[in-house]
């Protein structure tokens, strides 16, 4: 492989002080214009080992080995302790968090959304509510108030859950 531009030796071979051939090994991956690159794997891996591993490596696939090499190599130096693993630990909190938040905006947005569809219907269950409360008081002579269905929330003015209906406080208010 002639990568070797206009006699120029690649970041390895000036790293490591040595000719360049013109079938260098290193010579496509490790560009004379970047010599970080190699210095950063060098310090991982030693130059033997990448050299080795290279060599291992498909041909059409060794771009992606030398790139994998060096991200960890860049992420070792970075971060002695953990390298690439912090990194893995460190994205998959993220995506952790932004689940969680990602189901209390959903959860939102169905509480929204049920308040906004049992609206009218709470309404009508409201006034319902008061021609009962109308129909009672006037039978009795006087304003009479069912307070046994208070219990967990809920009005019942002792007929049937169809009859009466449930009002949920929390949904007039929004605080549920």
């Amino acid at each position: 492989m002639s990568s070797n531009q206009g006699n120029r030796r690649c970041a390895g071979c000036k790293y490591l002080r040595r000719r360049c051939p013109k079938d260098c090994l290193l010579a496509p991956y490790f560009p004379p214009n970047n010599p970080q690159r190699f210095e950063s794997v060098h310090k991982v891996f030693g130059a033997s080992n990448v050299a080795r591993l290279l060599q291992q490596v498909a041909e059409d696939r060794r771009a992606e080995a030398a790139d994998c090499m060096a991200y960890e190599a860049s992420l070792r130096v970075s971060n002695p302790v953990y390298g690439c693993a912090g990194m893995v630990y460190q994205l998959q909190e993220e995506i952790m968090k932004v689940q969680l938040e990602i189901q209390d905006v959903k959860g939102k947005i169905a509480l929204h959304n049920a308040g906004h569809s049992f609206l009218p219907a709470l309404q009508q269950q409201q006034e319902e509510h008061k021609e009962k409360e109308r129909i009672v008081g006037v039978a009795a002579g006087n304003v009479y108030h069912d307070h046994v269905g208070l219990q967990q929330g809920a009005y019942n003015l002792g007929g049937t859950e169809e009859e009466d209906g449930l009002l949920w406080p929390g949904l007039v208010t929004g605080k549920i």
